[in-house]
Parts: structure tokens; C-alpha cells; sequence
């Protein structure tokens, strides 16, 4: 933990990880999702549901934002939002337009 400053970080991206103790069953044995009926997860503790971020258990220290994320942050907040399916849409003719330019060079 204690390097955990000094590692390499990747810009705009933060990774959460929660570490609970894993629940046991009456014998002993550790509980999961194939022992367990889905409908009984929470209530045995085989799913544990993530706090709201608004109740302040996470610890963001290492989380800091720095210029160059805030100018990120803008630049993305004043980008165009395309829906997804326009922009599969794009994606697919240019390449069936780069696919017909390269079988008649062939």
C-alpha cells in the first residue's frame, strides 16, 4: 500500500476495488453464487450491494484530478454527443467503402 503513490497512473480513469470477507455457509464451507439461489445472494451475503458514492466510505485520496485531466474533462463535456447507433452506422460504411477500394486495387 504503501508505493500505491508512486505507481504510474492512467489519466482520467480510477479503479475501485471493494474487499469483503467471503460469507460461509452452516458447514463451513465458503458461499457462492452456484451454491447459492440468486434470489437469496444479498440476504446470504454472496452478493454485497457497492455503498452510494454519496455516503463517503470511499477513500478518493489517490484520486486526485490534474490540469491536464480538468482539460480533458472540458474538451469531453463540450464534445457532440452521437448515439451509438449513428456511429456504428459511420464506422460500417467507411469499411465497406475501405473494403471496396482494396478489392479493385486487387
Amino acid at each position: 500500500m504503501e508505493l500505491l503513490p508512486f505507481l504510474e497512473k492512467l489519466p482520467c480513469a480510477s479503479l475501485l476495488v471493494r474487499i469483503v470477507r467471503a460469507p460461509v455457509g452452516s458447514n463451513g464451507r465458503v458461499l457462492s453464487t452456484k451454491t447459492v439461489p440468486q434470489k437469496d445472494w444479498i440476504e446470504r451475503g454472496v452478493i454485497v450491494p457497492a455503498p452510494d458514492y454519496q455516503s463517503q466510505s470511499y477513500n478518493t485520496s489517490f484520486c486526485r484530478v490534474n490540469d491536464v485531466e480538468m482539460e480533458v474533462f472540458a474538451s469531453r463535456a463540450a464534445r457532440l454527443e452521437i448515439p451509438l447507433k449513428d456511429t456504428a452506422e459511420q464506422l460500417m460504411q467507411a469499411l465497406s467503402s475501405s473494403r471496396s477500394r482494396n478489392s479493385a486495387t486487387l
